[in-house]
């Protein structure tokens, strides 16, 4: 049944008869997933003491952003992020919010979709840690962090408005005291 109703919206998702051309601003929004470097000892001793055995990780996450083309090589955007570390062993689990914000700038140097993004991203993040032995929640300092990111719009060429995109990011998050997250993450998306 599922199969019935999924195969003609992405048929009709992208046919021409649905698909129409759009300039000006863009839309886009994203799902990701990742692999985050922590850099706060608190964070890493919460993970570590639920990984002492075999342990559940699940990270997941999405952002939405709007972008206005300057010209064919060059736009902005703007817009908002969050991705959740979900770390679980029987009843202790860590979970682990980030989010942020960002606005930066675009380039598509060469015509066959492949896009550069540099931005600014102020974020910051909250963690649940239940153990055996504690329960408590941490909220991390805002930082003025950044984000880099490559992206393939696998339409590019094409005179649509809906594309698929697959990229990955870079980000770097200072949280306060002289610690610093890196967080590298894949995503696939919708660009409008």
């Amino acid at each position: 049944m599922k199969k019935k109703i999924i195969i003609p919206f992405v048929l009709m998702l992208f046919s021409e008869a649905f698909i129409f051309a759009h300039e000006g601003f863009g839309f886009d929004w994203s799902v990701l997933t990742g692999f985050p470097i922590y850099g706060q000892s608190e964070t890493k001793d919460a993970f570590d003491d639920v990984t002492k055995e075999s342990a559940n990780r699940v990270i997941v996450g999405s952002y939405i952003d709007v972008s206005y083309g300057l010209n064919e090589i060059l736009g902005l955007y703007l817009g908002g992020q969050l991705r959740s570390d979900f770390l679980w062993n029987g009843s202790s689990n860590v979970t682990q919010l980030d989010y942020s914000f960002f606005g930066g700038i675009q380039i598509c140097p060469w015509d066959f979709g492949v896009i550069f993004s540099v931005a600014y991203a102020p974020g910051s993040c909250t963690q649940f840690v239940k153990t055996k032995e504690d329960k408590y929640n941490h909220q991390c300092a805002w930082g003025n962090g950044f984000r880099m990111g490559i992206e393939y719009d696998i339409l590019h060429t094409f005179d649509v408005v809906v594309s698929p995109t697959v990229g990955v990011l870079y980000e770097f998050f200072p949280r306060g005291d002289n610690v610093y997250d890196n967080i590298f993450s894949f995503y696939i998306g919708m660009k409008f």
